[in-house]
């Protein structure tokens, strides 16, 4: 919600009088207190083995940016910045060994990548509403597509050599629709097929590692609380408005996947006696450093 509508909200409903103006300075407060556990938690993400990548559309005082997401399965980080690489590798880094499972923006191209095969499957459900003639082609490369996900369920009731003759015909079988279709008479099946072809392995590689997703669902979930604030018109005004938000949603966000009573932490951050010490469980590995928050 929108500060002001807070406010009113704090006033009317529960007798609690504050004014916006209140509150920005209260949450900025709390945000620069935090800001050296989001720096650690910068620090960790580069050992994670799996990074999930997504970003949707953001306003800051009028002007159009993009709030991106990565997230492993115990952190998460949103910063707002353009729709270049500049985020991923600014937070990641070139020693960055994982994988970033993304959808087919071309954007994390500079790491190894999982594709996410909800969106081509998306795309094909669109083609299929329109008037191409050669359905058939479609229908074919979306069986495919189901198949494989199908195939990726079945995984832990097959023996591991029937389960990988399975996973080589499929991906035969895939790799043969794009050689078939990259130069279709129809521009748009064709533009799908290069696509496909473009990140082949990448679309395919969740058959060979049972740690990497098919679809890139764990980020888009994580952005849509995102996508309901922007809707109302929630975002940010001013630069310091996008390092505030920057910090507290993603030391909230955290928190809420470790399973953390982030209020707790924050009382304790603002009002505690002694030094603030950062969890050693939020420290990358390796590191015998113990950090104080200044």
């Amino acid at each position: 919600m929108p500060f002001r509508k807070i406010a009113d909200l704090l006033g009317n409903s529960f007798g609690l009088e504050c004014c916006a103006g209140a509150l920005a300075r209260a949450t900025a407060r709390l945000a620069d207190a935090g800001r050296g556990v989001l720096d650690v938690l910068k620090l960790r993400i580069p050992h994670q083995p799996v990074v999930h990548a997504d970003e949707t559309g953001w306003w800051v005082g009028g002007e159009n940016r993009y709030l991106h997401t990565l997230t492993s399965d115990e952190i998460v980080l949103f910063q707002v910045g353009d729709r270049s690489s500049d985020i991923a590798w600014d937070i990641l880094g070139p020693d960055f060994a994982g994988r970033v499972c993304c959808d087919g923006y071309s954007g994390y191209d500079l790491f190894e990548t999982a594709r996410c095969n909800a969106h081509p499957l998306r795309r094909i459900r669109d083609l299929l509403k329109t008037e191409i003639a050669d359905q058939a082609a479609l229908e074919e490369i979306q069986q495919l597509l189901r198949g494989g996900l199908t195939l990726r369920d079945r995984r832990e009731h097959l023996t591991q050599l029937g389960y990988r003759r399975l996973a080589t015909i499929h991906k035969n079988r895939v790799h043969q629709w794009i050689a078939d279709n990259s130069h279709h008479e129809d521009q748009a099946i064709g533009r799908l097929a290069r696509h496909l072809g473009k990140y082949e392995d990448e679309f395919l590689i969740y058959l060979d590692d049972p740690q990497i997703p098919a679809t890139n669902n764990h980020a888009e979930r994580t952005l849509r609380f995102a996508v309901v604030l922007r809707k109302i018109g929630c975002c940010n005004r001013t630069e310091r408005g996008v390092q505030t938000f920057e910090i507290l949603s993603s030391l909230l966000a955290t928190f809420q996947r470790r399973g953390k009573d982030f209020i707790g932490w924050a009382i304790d951050l603002l009002q505690g006696p002694g030094p603030k010490y950062v969890p050693p469980d939020l420290l990358p590995p390796g590191f015998d450093t113990e950090i104080v928050l200044a």
